[in-house]
């Protein structure tokens, strides 16, 4: 394992590691959550990434009601109501020491995010060689935005390329380009999560433009990097054949593409927002409809994309 300085070994801030996974990548993989992400999806489905910092999380089947937690809170603004529990503002929650954690006598709040060295998630990661090694897997960094901590996610990924462990990125594509070149050299396989092509659309679903986006993507591609486009479709929010047919334009001159995914909406996601005590945005959307579904899947195949 590399160090970034002598005697100082890479750390990072995770949320979770996955064991097990068939869904973010070819093969079984073991995916790495990091916490943090510069975009602010409305219908982000990993909402406890988002925050760069650990925060508390309530299980509410483990919760007797006690207000021992909120009595507990140094800021007095840790409640629980009818809607569920409500923590402080995100830029407070959690920069404590998180005693409404250690109060709580049924463990009902946890903590999500966890400080861990790179040597340490290597050691998990090689658990699962010999199933990488049967079904073509491997390891897939996710979160979160991986290329928010890109010391930590190149470090892992350096490690595993000297372990022969194949590596994908599943990543945003928003980050300066040196970020992303960077980690270009270790890494196998990049999951660009491409949420619209529009740039002023994107800006207003997600809090950053997709120019930027779409440049890196280019230059990842100019660069030979095998890519898998992964396209959420949120009915009446992304899912125009209009936005699409632009997207399989520019898919299409990808030389390295791979394959284009189109990931429907989970509404389950809200379950999660629940936990940590914030509104989910689209509460009461459903999935997108069969018809919808097949009419994007048309546009992409009639571009020649490989669209399972």
């Amino acid at each position: 394992m590399r160090k970034s300085e002598p005697g100082d070994y890479v750390n990072g801030l995770i949320s979770d590691i996955e064991r097990g996974s068939t869904l973010d990548g070819p093969g079984i993989r073991t995916v790495v959550f990091l916490k943090g992400c510069p975009l602010s999806c409305v219908w982000c489905h990993n909402p406890e990434t988002l925050l760069p910092a650990p925060q508390p999380v309530w299980e509410a089947g483990r919760c007797a009601a006690c207000g021992q937690c909120a009595a507990a809170c140094p800021t007095e603004t840790l409640s629980l109501g009818l809607d569920g529990m409500r923590f402080p503002p995100a830029e407070v929650c959690g920069t404590c020491a998180m005693p409404c954690v250690q109060a709580c006598p049924n463990a009902a709040l946890t903590v999500c995010g966890e400080r861990v060295e790179a040597e340490a998630v290597l050691k998990t990661i090689r658990r699962d060689a010999p199933f990488y090694a049967e079904s073509g897997g491997g390891v897939t960094f996710s979160g979160g935005e991986p290329l928010a901590q890109a010391a930590f996610v190149t470090a892992l990924a350096q490690a595993c390329r000297e372990n022969g462990i194949h590596t994908a990125l599943d990543t945003s594509c928003f980050a300066p380009w040196p970020v992303l070149s960077g980690l270009l050299p270790w890494t196998d396989l990049l999951l660009c999560d491409l949420k619209m092509f529009d740039s002023a659309r994107h800006r207003q679903l997600t809090g950053v433009p997709s120019n930027g986006i779409l440049e890196n993507i280019r230059r990842a591609d100019a660069a030979g990097c095998p890519i898998w486009i992964r396209r959420p479709v949120i009915p009446g929010v992304n899912d125009s054949p209009e936005d699409m047919e632009v997207t399989a334009d520019f898919a299409a001159t990808l030389r390295h593409l791979e394959r284009f995914e189109l990931l429907p909406f989970n509404a389950f996601a809200g379950l999660k927002y629940r936990k940590i005590g914030r509104p989910f945005p689209l509460a009461g959307s459903t999935p997108p409809i069969l018809e919808t579904q097949d009419l994007l899947t048309g546009i992409l195949r009639s571009r020649g994309l490989p669209c399972p």
